[in-house]
């Protein structure tokens, strides 16, 4: 970036320099023609102008290499459920690349309450970027994805309980809702819910491995959500990552 704004920086006062005074992209717009004396003044007009609109151009150049955003980490692209794993019918939602923060937030979590705890804990931790993915299929049944990248595998296990108590606070209106261990991996928690006022249940399993927090959950009519279901596409899509 820094390179960038330099040659920028550079490339202005080469023009300035060419043209023989101090050109800005006002005073390009507000140049009068030379006296007929000092030669062609068409000609040099035309210069002037074309100077003025380049340096218009190299101004944003510097100006967008001192703003441009740095490159999101796509690690977490690969970490979560995909249109190809066919669990069920419909993709509710796909983003098509990894998530900042903000934009990952809104999607993981639906309650502002829980959502603000979370977000500090992420940010505490060091989140580099995240993804998450939703499908839909029969029987009001939905597996939501997410897989959150750190930049240590110890931030990623101190940030698993964030996680989890985000999770235990966003289930539906009228649930009840349970966390525990689960110990089908090494560092792991299952939050469980059911009860509320849409008559649905719902199992979230949620592991923290390297420097990934993963998260999937299934939820819909009780008979249909199985813990064991979930625990095994959630070892399916860590094993791949």
């Amino acid at each position: 970036m820094h390179d960038r704004v330099g040659a920028a920086t550079r490339m202005i006062a080469a023009l300035r320099a060419l043209v023989g005074q101090p050109v800005t992209p006002r005073c390009a717009r507000q140049m009068t023609p030379y006296g007929r004396s000092s030669g062609d003044w068409r000609t040099r007009r035309s210069v002037h102008r074309f100077v003025g609109c380049l340096l218009i151009a190299v101004a944003c150049l510097a100006s967008g290499a001192a703003s441009a955003p740095a490159a999101i980490d796509q690690g977490p692209i690969v970490r979560v459920l995909r249109p190809d794993d066919a669990l069920t019918a419909n993709n509710q939602y796909l983003p098509s690349g990894a998530l900042e923060l903000g934009a990952f937030l809104p999607l993981a979590v639906s309650k502002a309450s829980a959502r603000t705890a979370f977000q500090g804990a992420l940010r505490h931790e060091g989140f580099k970027s995240a993804a998450i993915t939703a499908f839909s299929g029969p029987g009001d049944r939905m597996w939501r994805s997410f897989a959150i990248e750190f930049a240590s595998a110890r931030s990623a296990a101190s940030s698993l309980g964030p996680a989890v108590r985000a999770t235990a606070a966003d289930v539906p209106a009228g649930s009840d809702s349970s966390s525990s261990r689960d110990r089908a991996f090494a560092t792991a928690a299952l939050v469980r819910y059911s009860g509320g006022t849409n008559g649905l249940a719902g199992i979230d399993v949620l592991v923290s491995t390297g420097p990934y927090v993963y998260g999937l959950s299934l939820s819909g009519k009780p008979q249909l959500v199985r813990r064991r279901n979930v625990e095994q596409v959630l070892k399916l899509v860590i094993g791949r990552g």
